[in-house]
């Protein structure tokens, strides 16, 4: 596609897959007070909104096994959890060996309300504090204090990243693939459907709007990526997957304490022999079509090497196909 067909330039793209925090330390270090606080705010609102989603679906899989198999296995799956972070973790593993049992089981009942809550607002004194270093020329603050919000959000991210996988691993163990199958797509579905404005909301979207919104929500997971414009949609190029490529490269589904893989072939796993549980999911980001569209919000094509090989996420351009009906 050439330059004059782009619907979009080429340096908007390519600031679209630049990670948001990259971008501000920039600002700050070149004194570009405006940008420094518009950048703040958005790092700020896609770490907390890609933390908040993770939350969610730590407590779906809780209720899950509540559901399921009752309290008393929900029980053996915080032990679980919290054995595999403490013992066998690599990121995480030291951290929860220094922590008390009690220290330990106050972490887990942070994904209940009440714990949800707190962290909303110990997120927001941060964010005032750099405000206030903001406005009031405190630079020596801002570096620091935006660095913080940073890799205590991102950390947290990381953190509920690995429960999910972590209860995937005990409901596959336990109860074997196609329970593990059906846990992923019941929370896809309900991740997909609990908001019923998400389909409407995203039909009324300009293609700029959609592509906005579906880039924001990667850089929640602080990873650069690449974004390039085809005819009918736009590709966003995922090298150095900051999710589930990320675990994989740690090396959390190999060992004698792997993390659990969906076994296949089948559509969930891309048609590989297998594939681990959380990276599933992207398979129904491009299945299941929200309450209120006419169709998925996404396309996928998974990498043949999944955490080593490049994943693609398409945005159908809706301009596209109206001009196409129009022609017909």
């Amino acid at each position: 596609m050439n330059n004059r067909e782009r619907s979009i330039d080429e340096a908007t793209l390519l600031r679209l897959g630049e990670r948001t925090f990259d971008q501000l330390t920039i600002a700050i270090e070149t004194d570009k007070t405006e940008q420094v606080l518009e950048l703040a705010t958005r790092m700020h609102a896609e770490l907390v909104a890609m933390r908040d989603l993770y939350i969610n679906w730590a407590s779906f899989l809780f209720t899950f096994i509540h559901k399921n198999y009752g309290d008393d296995n929900v029980e053996t799956a915080k032990k679980e959890l919290l054995q595999y972070c403490a013992g066998s973790d690599p990121e995480y593993g030291p951290a929860y060996a220094g922590m008390s049992d009690e220290e330990r089981v106050q972490l887990v009942a942070t994904i209940s309300v009440s714990g949800a809550a707190q962290e909303k607002a110990t997120d927001q004194v941060a964010l005032d504090q750099l405000t206030r270093a903001i406005n009031t020329g405190e630079t020596s603050q801002v570096l620091e204090l935006a660095t913080r919000i940073h890799d205590e959000l991102f950390g947290m991210h990381g953190l509920y990243l690995v429960w999910i996988a972590c209860l995937f691993t005990f409901i596959g163990k336990h109860y074997g693939n196609e329970d593990a199958e059906r846990a992923m797509e019941e929370l896809m579905h309900n991740s997909f459907n609990r908001n019923p404005e998400l389909g409407p909301t995203y039909e009324r979207m300009s293609d700029r709007e959609r592509l906005e919104a579906i880039a924001a929500a990667h850089r929640g997971h602080s990873y650069p990526f690449g974004v390039r414009e085809k005819e009918d949609c736009y590709e966003f190029v995922i090298e150095e997957c900051g999710s589930g490529g990320r675990l994989i490269q740690r090396g959390v589904y190999e060992g004698p304490d792997a993390l659990y893989k969906i076994k296949g072939p089948s559509p969930m796993t891309y048609g590989q022999a297998e594939c681990p549980a959380y990276c599933t999911h992207c398979y129904f980001n491009s299945a299941i079509i929200p309450k209120g569209s006419n169709e998925p919000l996404l396309g996928f094509t998974a990498a043949d090497k999944l955490g080593y090989g490049t994943c693609i996420v398409r945005v159908p351009k809706k301009e596209s196909k109206q001009h196409s009906k129009q022609k017909a």
